[in-house]
């Protein structure tokens, strides 16, 4: 009589175990959280959701048309920062604008970043003014 032959290592019950996928999260990206434009003064005021570094800004990349109050786009010649999570620029008037209401446009690239872990701002095209 044949006996069975006895395999040489026991397979485990089951299937095989699954690797846990999942990734720890990315950053968070950073977040305007106002936007505030005083055409009296020539100020734009930038809130964002957590503390900010805005020492690289790139000024040829902030521009304010104001086609409701002023007619005129605007563009930063200064900032400073009120507090850690806003920045505020000084504005400067450069040329007639078209349209109508107050748009905020600022390119990516900006200059912009989180404080804490370097997360740069993506910016905003056509933001009406006051935001939000």
């Amino acid at each position: 009589m044949l006996l069975p032959a006895i395999p040489q290592f026991r397979r485990k019950r089951g299937g095989p175990k699954k690797a846990n996928s999942t990734a720890p999260p990315g950053p968070t990206p950073l977040t305007l959280v106002s936007a505030i434009y005083d055409p009296d003064a020539l100020t734009l005021l930038l809130t964002f959701d957590r503390p900010i570094n805005a020492a690289g800004i790139i000024y040829e990349t902030v521009l304010v048309v104001d086609a409701q109050f002023q007619h005129q786009y605007l563009i930063p010649s200064d900032w400073f920062g009120p507090d850690a999570s806003s920045v505020e620029f000084l504005l400067g008037a450069t040329e007639v604008a078209s349209g109508s209401g107050v748009h905020l446009n600022i390119a990516e690239g900006n200059g912009i970043v989180a404080a804490a872990d370097g997360q740069p701002w993506p910016g905003c095209t056509n933001l009406l003014l006051p935001f939000p």
